[in-house]
This record gives structure tokens, C-alpha cells and sequence, in this order.
């Protein structure tokens, strides 16, 4: 059965919309039933045009999406998201590490400048009793 040409031109209209990405009366899915939708026919219409309906096929499968339900595209965020996590994950690991080299270093640094200023301390107080031994031999001359 072929359909009248005012539902053929629908079909193709509503077909060239959703390839474009632009639908105005479904949510853009690239199924059959939301293809039908968009073209404001009954979901069984499209059926009953052999070649229109392996077009539709064809062209959906050389955009390369998948056409499917609102849980196929929330499985697709899902994945998305997990992949952003790990990559997030993986970012804040070097992060953590890279802090973690910094802080070795920092605190390296600072036990050499305590232990630099121990040593001056020492010298500073050994010239203190030194220069008091010879205050106090010169006050005896």
C-alpha cells in the first residue's frame, strides 16, 4: 500500500527535521515511532512505505546516532559522565601526587634551613663566650 502524497511529504519533511537535528514536534529521536511523531502520522504510517522507511534506516545509520529511548540517551550521559569521573579522578591523582613531590621538597628545605640555623646559633654562641673570655681576661691585664 502506498500512502497519499500530503503523508509522504510529511514523512519526508519530518525526516529531513530530525536529520537536522531540528525537530518541532517530538524529541528529536531517530526511531521510527519518533520519526512518525515528528511527522504527525500514526507510528504504523511510515510501515506502509517500503522504500521511505529503508531510506529513513539508511540515513539515521550513516549519521552515525542511534536511535532510541530516553533511557538509551540517559545510558549515553551515564557513560559520559563516568568517563568525565574517571578522568577527574585520574586529574586529581596527579594533582595530589604533584602536591605531595612539593611538600617532600618543601619539607626537605626546611629541616636543611633548621638545621642551618642550629649551626649558626652554635657559632654565634661560641663567639659570645669567646669574645666574654677576652673581655673578661683584658678587664684582669
Amino acid at each position: 500500500m502506498s500512502l497519499r502524497n500530503a503523508t509522504e511529504a510529511n514523512l519526508r519533511d519530518a525526516m529531513k527535521r530530525l536529520l537536522d537535528g531540528a525537530p518541532t514536534r517530538s524529541a528529536g529521536d531517530l526511531t521510527i515511532s519518533g520519526w512518525a511523531k515528528e511527522a504527525g502520522v500514526h507510528r504504523s504510517t511510515p510501515y506502509r512505505s517500503p522504500e521511505l522507511l529503508a531510506e529513513f534506516t539508511r540515513r539515521v545509520a550513516e549519521t552515525g546516532e542511534r536511535g532510541g529511548t530516553d533511557i538509551d540517551r540517559l545510558g549515553d550521559q551515564l557513560k559520559m559522565m563516568e568517563r568525565e569521573i574517571h578522568h577527574l579522578r585520574h586529574e586529581r591523582s596527579e594533582r595530589e601526587r604533584s602536591l605531595e613531590a612539593h611538600n617532600r621538597a618543601l619539607a626537605n628545605q626546611l629541616n636543611a634551613a633548621m638545621v642551618e640555623l642550629e649551626r649558626l646559633r652554635r657559632q654565634d654562641a661560641s663567639r659570645r663566650r669567646g669574645r666574654l673570655i677576652e673581655d673578661v681576661a683584658a678587664r684582669h691585664r
